[in-house]
C-alpha cells in the first residue's frame, strides 16, 4: 500500500492534471459514506477506484448480511452507464492479511479456473471476472529512514 500511494504521488507529479481521492470511511455505514466521498468529488472524469471485492460489488448483500448497501452498489445507481466494476479470481496462493492472525494467510481458489477474463452480466454482481492464477504474500513494507526522510521533505 505504501508503494502504491508512493507511485500515486509521482503520477501526480508528471501528470498535474490527475487527481487522487482518498474515500475510505470510518461511519457505521461506510460503503455508502465512502460512494458519498467518491461522488461528492465526481465531475464525469475517468474514474478509478480501488477498493476490496465485498466494497465495488454492484448488488446488495454480503455473506454476512444480505441486505447490506455497498459502495459499488451507490455508485451504480447514481452513474449506471459509467461504473465498470471488476472482480479479481485467484487460483488459490498466499496473501498478508488479518484472519485468526495477522500475516501470511493462505488464499483458497475461488472457483474453478476460468478463461483469462469473463464478461457477465450488467445486472451481476461485477462487469467482468478477471482470473488473475495464484498469488503470492507481499510482506508490509518497512520505508527505511532515508526514504522516510525524503517523504517528510516533500
Amino acid at each position: 500500500m505504501y508503494q502504491l500511494l508512493e507511485k500515486l504521488v509521482e503520477a501526480r507529479q508528471t501528470y498535474p492534471q490527475l487527481s487522487i481521492l482518498l474515500f475510505n470511511s470510518h461511519a457505521d455505514a461506510r460503503d455508502e459514506a465512502m460512494a458519498q466521498n467518491i461522488m461528492a468529488d465526481y465531475h464525469g472524469q475517468k474514474l478509478l477506484t480501488y477498493s476490496g471485492d465485498t466494497h465495488a460489488k454492484q448488488t446488495p448483500g454480503t455473506a454476512c448480511d444480505a441486505n447490506a448497501t455497498l459502495m459499488g452498489q451507490v455508485l451504480k445507481q447514481h452513474y449506471p452507464a459509467q461504473i465498470y466494476s471488476i472482480k479479481l479470481r485467484y487460483a488459490g496462493g498466499t496473501a498478508w492479511a488479518w484472519e485468526d492472525t495477522i500475516g501470511v494467510q493462505k488464499v483458497s481458489v475461488t472457483r474453478e479456473p476460468a478463461p483469462f477474463t469473463s464478461q457477465i452480466s450488467a445486472n451481476a454482481d461485477f462487469n467482468l471476472l478477471w482470473n488473475i492464477g495464484p498469488v503470492t504474500a507481499s510482506y508490509p513494507y518497512l520505508a527505511t529512514a532515508a526514504e522516510q526522510q525524503n517523504s517528510v521533505s516533500h
